[in-house]
């Protein structure tokens, strides 16, 4: 999925995709101050020479997440006021889940164990490198200020080392980690033919492995590690729980 244009001018963006067709209304549901709110939009969409001027699909023929960005921009007031924020509160108005958001430290205890409990509840969750200029890519592939999915955790032992792997997901569905332990990395030689089979797959698709222990790392790469670290979402479906007279959905 990319990101078209963004910022200041979206307005004057022309709503011209679908203009010549009849409009279709489309209705979902967004959670919002406890409750589920029924947002309908139609099927026009903001574009710019030609193309969609925020959220798209890699298939130029899918077209659900930028309704849905639409529907969520009408429920919230405009485009623009979705610049910016945590992703923590767009998991939490799309699932009625309680969401809880962790800053990284070097010393954050308990970390790993955390992702592997949330993920086996199949919580959401995510990653964010925090940046103070905006979206930039580093020299080793990860782009600071950008979302990125947690879509699995990994523990195997590289001889004496006890080694712990996050899965992570450009939602661009590229421009992936060339640091240790991303498709390339000679490390993976190392491990036996089977942990290569179910973890190491070789290819652009925006998802790699990045070592979750700096005593893994050389110093150098364990600096970068620690540059890059931001903060964690997760978003945790609630079970038994009413709020507001509505139960979230299951």
């Amino acid at each position: 999925m990319g990101l078209g244009q963004q910022g200041q001018g979206w307005a004057r963006g022309g709503l011209a995709l679908g203009a010549q067709l009849e409009l279709c209304p489309l209705s979902c549901q967004l959670w919002q101050f406890g409750r589920w709110v029924d947002v309908v939009v139609d099927d026009r969409l903001p574009v710019r020479e030609g193309k969609l001027m925020f959220v798209r699909s890699e298939q130029r023929n899918e077209f659900w997440a930028p309704l849905l960005e639409k529907a969520y921009a009408k429920l919230h007031g405009s485009y623009e006021v979705m610049r910016g924020g945590h992703m923590n509160e767009a998991f939490v108005d799309f699932t009625g889940g309680v969401g809880e958001v962790l800053y990284l430290r070097q010393d954050t205890p308990g970390l790993f164990s955390a992702l592997r409990h949330a993920l086996v509840k199949e919580s959401l969750v995510g990653a964010t490198a925090l940046s103070d200029r905006g979206e930039y890519r580093t020299e080793d592939g990860l782009v600071r200020g950008h979302a990125y999915s947690v879509t699995g955790t990994h523990k195997m032992s590289l001889g004496f080392t006890k080694v712990r792997l996050l899965r992570l997901r450009n939602p661009w569905g590229r421009v992936e980690w060339t640091g240790a332990w991303s498709d390339s990395c000679p490390r993976w030689d190392a491990l036996p033919a089977e942990w290569r089979e179910a973890l190491l797959v070789k290819k652009e698709d925006g998802e790699f492995c990045i070592s979750e222990d700096l005593e893994t790392l050389g110093d150098l790469e364990a600096q970068r590690f620690l540059e890059i670290k931001g903060y964690l979402a997760v978003c945790k479906e609630l079970q038994g729980f009413v709020i507001g007279g509505v139960a979230p959905r299951s």
